[in-house]
């Protein structure tokens, strides 16, 4: 913390400096489309997590318990903005979860999360695209 802080109030140091020239390393072609080929993956595997996620969501795609929560777990994004589920604590999914209108309300908020995420990476992906 005291580092990061040291960053902040003096941008000009050497540790600030650092950013810029990596910056400038990866200004290397081969360098830069090594990093679009993994930027790449990465938006294409995370796309493809969050379709999955809809589909078993939406009843399109048959999914066992136990995947559903490696997904919602691994898209903690989606909701971890949820005032009541901050702190990265999700409610019990499981059947025998002591409140099934708070599970049910869970996963219906989460369901309205995914396609604008989808449609994000969509454009951050076609803008990644035209840049290359």
């Amino acid at each position: 913390m005291e580092e990061a802080l040291e960053i902040l109030l003096h941008p000009d140091t050497k540790d600030a400096k650092r950013g810029k020239i990596i910056e400038e390393e990866i200004k290397e072609p081969k360098d830069r489309e090594l990093l679009n080929e993994r930027v790449s993956a990465f938006f294409d595997s995370e796309k493809k997590r969050l379709e999955e996620l809809r589909g078993i969501l939406t009843g399109e795609a048959a999914a066992g318990q136990g995947r559903l929560y490696v997904l919602v777990d691994e898209c903690d994004y989606l909701w971890a903005h949820f005032p009541d589920y901050s702190g990265g604590r999700r409610p019990e999914l499981g059947e025998d979860a002591k409140d099934s209108r708070e599970r049910l309300s869970f996963l219906k908020r989460l369901r309205a999360e995914i396609d604008p995420m989808v449609k994000l990476i969509d454009r951050v992906h076609r803008r990644e695209g035209q840049q290359r």
